[in-house]
């Protein structure tokens, strides 16, 4: 158990999808929630859209949002938290933030964000919004130029560690079996969308004859992976590129969805767009790469090293836990949202940036 000196009373406010039987328990939301309980602190979750539906008189979350809202200020109120911490609150406006100050006096809060600026436009416009009535939004982009453009307010957002994971999770040691005994030498998990599926086809075409390369997912069927099934398809492939939606535009600084967590995590080697500058995170723990010319060249020399592909991977499973486990990235979270100093130094940008 990690403990603090000061444990404190915390509402994560979130989705933790009920109604779906939390097969999704390995997204940020989760991770945090249990990174924030190995910290020592007394950690609630509500779950937004799961109580909208339970509260509404008739079938969908629309109904019941007020409801909800209501049933999240009667929490607030008997629980007083020190730190509210919100996820996708899409369902939540202005005036329930003022309400939530208003039943716990001297709450600070939070809201965070994986969505990436240049494609999901809409929600991290709406998440800009939020972080401005929030003391702190964090967001998986460190891109100071690009996150300046959305801030609504200096100060309103800061970077959210993107390669977090959660050993209890993510419990795959990928790089310790040889690529002859795994399924696939490659694999891609993810949507298809935008610029990634001529990415993709081109892998197809271009990657050594032999080299066994499989798409999955939504990419491939329009059905997301979910719950164990999930960390089985990871734990069969050697390696996994960690694709831009679209190639011609260079990826923000440090950006990249929850994915790239999962893929350390378990010990696959991952390849990342080199604009994005991951290596400068974890150094030889990714494989950068600059298109898809050189991602089929990276992932084919690869393929033919084994031992390279297996010690990288190794490099990146251990950076990973050691500089952002969940447990380390919920400190920094709460250590953001007190605004007191830091504990100690954090190998990201740490505090507002935008």
């Amino acid at each position: 158990m990690i403990e603090t000196d000061r444990p404190l009373r915390i509402l994560v406010f979130a989705n933790f999808d009920r109604r779906r039987r939390q097969t999704f328990y390995y997204n940020v939301d989760q991770k945090l929630y249990r990174g924030l309980i190995r910290l020592g602190h007394m950690v609630l979750g509500f779950s937004d859209r799961d109580t909208a539906r339970e509260l509404a008189p008739l079938p969908g979350k629309r109904w019941g949002v007020g409801r909800m809202h209501a049933r999240l200020i009667e929490t607030v109120a008997h629980f007083k938290p020190h730190v509210v911490l919100m996820g996708h609150a899409d369902l939540t406006g202005p005036e329930v933030f003022a309400k939530i100050r208003g039943a716990a006096p001297g709450v600070k809060i939070g809201r965070f964000c994986v969505d990436d600026p240049q494609v999901n436009t809409k929600a991290v416009a709406a998440f800009a919004d939020q972080a401005a009535l929030a003391d702190v939004g964090f967001i998986t982009t460190g891109d100071a130029d690009a996150l300046s453009r959305i801030s609504r307010r200096p100060g309103s957002i800061a970077y959210l560690p993107a390669t977090m994971v959660d050993p209890a999770a993510e419990t795959g040691r990928v790089f310790e079996a040889p690529a002859t005994s795994l399924r696939w030498d490659g694999l891609f998990l993810g949507t298809g969308r935008l610029g990634r599926a001529a990415q993709l086809d081109y892998l197809k075409s271009h990657l050594p004859e032999g080299f066994r390369f499989e798409i999955g997912g939504r990419a491939a069927t329009g059905v997301q992976l979910r719950s164990l099934e999930f960390y089985e398809t990871l734990e069969k492939a050697a390696m996994s590129p960690c694709l831009p939606i679209d190639e011609r535009v260079p990826s923000l600084r440090y950006y990249s969805s929850d994915r790239i967590g999962q893929l350390l995590g378990v010990g696959v080697a991952t390849l990342t767009h080199r604009p994005a500058a991951f290596d400068e995170l974890l150094e030889d723990g990714v494989i950068p790469f600059d298109g898809r010319e050189d991602l089929a060249e990276e992932m084919a020399r690869l393929w033919r090293d084994d031992a390279e592909r297996r010690r990288r991977a190794e490099i990146g499973w251990r950076l990973a836990r050691e500089r952002t486990p969940n447990w380390r990235v919920a400190q920094y979270v709460v250590e953001t949202l007190l605004g007191e100093g830091y504990s100690k130094r954090y190998e990201w940008p740490s505090g507002p940036i935008a």
